[in-house]
């Protein structure tokens, strides 16, 4: 983003464009957060953060027990139900002294997302950890983290690629451990140097696929130590990993991590919260592997007089007013089927292709048209077989393809259902 400092709610359509994208990231800056996120508990069933608390050992959003085993929470829902923002909100609510030291992983952020591999999430998670407690001044025992650097720099290789692509210096032992670690703690240094294409990146795979547990057993040696450093310094009484954006990775490397190999989760005494994709969440019951996780779903939102007026707000937070006429948002909030990635991308197309400088409910109907269309090209006759037959309510994959797809949207409550998404209606009305 430049450095421009919005004016909330924008009256530029320029502006409103930027900030109606469904990439615009309000949790990137507190102040945005404060005016733009809107508090849909009311009309979700949003109790699970507050049984998310109790598992983790809290009472009163203080920290009161430890559980024998360390947490590992999967935290499911559509794409653009409002995941990502609900989980820096839960995450930054518990990051105080009386409870948790939390360490937040924006993988889209923080990597190349799409050439991610499952042995990568314990750099990323040393790397982050390492940010997080010298941005807060916390001084700790680094002998263990060097122990795990000093493995992967035993490769003359590896020792090669660092210093002749990124400069890091190979010297004395523990001087180039914490090196390679300064290196990647760096914002930006593990996407710029953390790739599929170069000689560390392929050897540090190579030795934690091998054999995973000396890393492991290294890492959870080192989070003692860690524990203790932050207790000391009143910075919170234990550490939570918090990893979002798994599901814009490759399906191959959340499907590793917490169906095929859960031990490289499970493994890591420390408490992790993670998001997983919808079809992998339900992947992971129908095998059996749910007893490794606790899991949490944020369901999408019915469509009622009351909620509507949360999505108004959702919008009217970030665009004036006068940029779309109230009943075309009303119209693009019934055909959104209440997610609210789908209403934002709308109202986005809509300021788009108005040129009038105004969405109207004339624009509002094109933009959904086009929506289903766009939608419906993408639907194998598979799909279409099953939204014909009405047949949601199973674990399928054909199913779990058109919920991930959003063509299938899922909602919660006392009689959980699956509905078809409204732009698509037309398709399959008899």
């Amino acid at each position: 983003m430049s450095e421009y400092t919005y004016k909330f709610p924008e009256k530029d359509i320029f502006r409103a464009m930027e900030v109606t994208e469904p990439l615009f990231k309000i949790q990137e800056n507190q102040d945005w957060f404060k005016k733009l996120w809107v508090d849909f508990s009311s009309v979700r069933t949003n109790s699970h953060f507050e049984q998310m608390k109790k598992y983790l050992g809290m009472q009163k959003n203080q920290l009161e027990h430890i559980p024998v085993k360390y947490p590992k929470i999967i935290y499911s829902g559509h794409r653009g139900s409002g995941k990502s923002v609900e989980l820096n909100r839960f995450a930054y609510e518990i990051n105080n002294k009386d409870a948790f030291f939390t360490v937040f992983i924006d993988l889209e952020s923080e990597t190349n997302i799409e050439q991610l591999s499952a042995e990568d999430i314990y750099l990323v998670m040393i790397s982050m950890i390492i940010r997080k407690l010298e941005e807060k001044k916390i001084d700790f025992d680094k002998n263990s983290l060097n122990d795990i650097a000093n493995e992967w720099l035993s490769e003359t290789e590896v020792v090669k690629d660092l210093k002749n692509n990124f400069n890091i210096d190979a010297g004395a032992s523990v001087e180039a451990a914490w090196n390679f670690w300064n290196f990647f703690k760096v914002e930006g240094n593990i996407k710029s140097g953390f790739s599929r294409d170069n000689t560390t990146t392929k050897t540090i795979r190579r030795i934690i696929k091998n054999n995973p547990k000396p890393l492991i057993e290294k890492f959870n040696l080192a989070l003692i130590d860690i524990r203790e450093s932050i207790a000391k310094t009143n910075a919170g009484k234990d550490v939570i990993f918090f990893i979002d954006g798994l599901e814009k990775a490759n399906r191959s490397v959340y499907e590793e991590l917490f169906i095929n190999d859960v031990q490289m989760i499970t493994g890591l005494n420390v408490s992790i919260v993670s998001t997983v994709p919808i079809d992998t969440y339900y992947r992971i019951i129908e095998q059996g592997n749910r007893i490794y996780f606790k899991d949490f779903y944020l369901p999408m939102i019915r469509i009622n007089e009351n909620s509507k007026e949360l999505f108004k707000s959702l919008i009217y937070n970030r665009i004036d007013k006068s940029l779309i006429d109230d009943d075309a948002l009303e119209y693009l909030i019934k055909m959104s089927g209440g997610c609210p990635r789908i209403l934002l991308k709308m109202v986005n197309r809509g300021l788009l292709e108005t040129e009038i400088d105004k969405t109207t409910k004339e624009i509002a109907e094109k933009i959904v048209t086009k929506e289903g269309n766009e939608r419906y090209r993408t639907l194998t006759r598979d799909h279409k077989k099953a939204i014909k037959e009405k047949n949601f309510d199973d674990a399928d994959p054909v199913v779990l393809e058109l919920l991930h797809s959003l063509t299938i949207l899922e909602y919660n409550g006392l009689n959980p259902e699956r509905k078809l998404n409204p732009v698509l209606k037309r398709f399959f009305d008899e």
